[in-house]
């Protein structure tokens, strides 16, 4: 939907419905603690990663932002639901 996990949800009014079997364009472009998700060209969530935002619904082993600002690491691509079926292509990451 182009949620930040946890922190500002995109509800799937915001993300808009497309139909089953369209190709979704997604650019997720964060620089420094500040992060755009864009999805087929439109920017649809805006997050900035400062300290003390809590991770929601609340979770006792979950740092919030305190401990999520990283330099680098690991991208996460996800699905919840056990029976969705979901595909990835052209997946690209660039320095910026």
């Amino acid at each position: 939907t182009g949620s930040v996990y946890g922190f500002d949800r995109v509800g799937l009014g915001g993300a808009g419905v497309t139909p089953k079997g369209t190709w979704n364009d997604y650019e997720i472009k964060v620089v420094d603690q500040h992060y755009e998700i864009y999805r087929n060209g439109v920017l649809i969530n805006e997050f900035d990663n400062t300290g003390g935002q809590l991770f929601e619904p609340p979770r006792g082993d979950d740092p919030g932002t305190d401990g999520r600002r990283f330099a680098s690491g690991h991208i996460g691509l996800q699905v919840h639901g056990v029976t969705d079926v979901i595909s990835y292509r052209d997946i690209r990451i660039k320095e910026l």
